[in-house]
C-alpha cells in the first residue's frame, strides 16, 4: 500500500502528508517519514505543517518531536543532518542544512523560532553581486543536552558544547565551552554551571 501512496506525484504527497491534522495525522506522518529517512528511530512526533524535504539525507532518533511551522531544509550540495535522542524542536524553527551539515546530539531542546544555518554568502568580489560569488560552507555540532532558546541563530562552524544553555534572542558565532550558560548579540558567556 506505501509504494502506491509514493506514486502519487510527491508535491500532492507532501502536501497531504504535511497538512493532516490531529493525531491521526502525527501517526501517519511518523509512520510515512520513518521509511523516508535515511535512518529513523521509534516514537518520532511529527505536528502537522511542518516542511522537510530531501528525506534520504536526514538521520532521526528516538523520541524526536518537532512542533507545527517548523522546516528542516537539506539541500542537494552535499547536505546533512543527524539528529539524536530524545530531541525536541519548537514551532517556527528551521533547520537549513541545504548547504554544509548539521549534527545534533541527544537530549537537545531548540524552543520556538530557532534558526540554524552552517553556511554564509561569499561576498570579497567586489566586481560580482553576492548572491553570484556562492557560499562559505561549514558545520554546526550541537552536543547531548543543550537547551536553546526562543528566537535564538546559531551560524556556521560552531559547536555547543554539552550541557550549554543559550538565552532566548541570541546570536551564536563562535564555539561555546561545555556546560556554559550564553546569551546576547554575538553571544557571550554569563555564567558556567558547573
Amino acid at each position: 500500500m506505501l509504494k502506491n501512496i509514493i506514486k502519487i506525484p510527491y508535491y500532492i504527497f507532501a502536501w497531504l502528508i504535511e497538512k493532516f491534522p490531529t493525531y491521526i495525522g502525527i501517526k501517519i506522518r511518523s509512520l510515512i517519514y520513518s521509511r523516508l529517512f535515511k535512518s529513523c528511530g521509534t516514537n518520532v512526533t511529527i505536528a502537522e505543517n511542518v516542511l522537510i524535504n530531501r528525506h534520504k539525507d536526514i538521520i532521526v532518533g528516538n523520541n524526536f518531536t518537532i512542533n507545527r511551522y517548523s522546516s528542516i531544509f537539506v539541500g542537494i550540495n552535499g547536505g546533512k543532518l543527524s539528529i539524536g535522542d530524545n530531541c525536541y524542536i519548537g514551532s517556527f524553527c528551521i533547520i537549513s542544512s541545504h548547504r554544509g551539515s548539521i549534527e545534533i546530539g541527544n537530549d537537545v531542546m531548540l524552543a520556538n523560532g530557532v534558526f540554524l544555518e552552517p553556511a554564509n554568502h561569499k561576498y570579497s568580489d567586489l566586481t560580482k553581486p553576492m548572491r553570484l560569488q556562492g557560499h562559505d560552507v561549514g558545520k554546526i555540532i550541537i552536543e547531548d543536552d543543550v537547551w536553546i532558546g526562543n528566537n535564538c541563530v546559531v551560524l556556521k562552524n560552531v559547536r555547543i558544547g554539552k550541557g550549554s544553555i543559550i538565552g532566548a534572542g541570541s546570536v551564536v558565532t563562535k564555539n561555546v565551552e561545555p556546560y556554559s550558560i550564553m546569551g546576547g548579540v554575538p553571544a557571550k558567556l554569563i555564567k558556567k554551571r558547573i
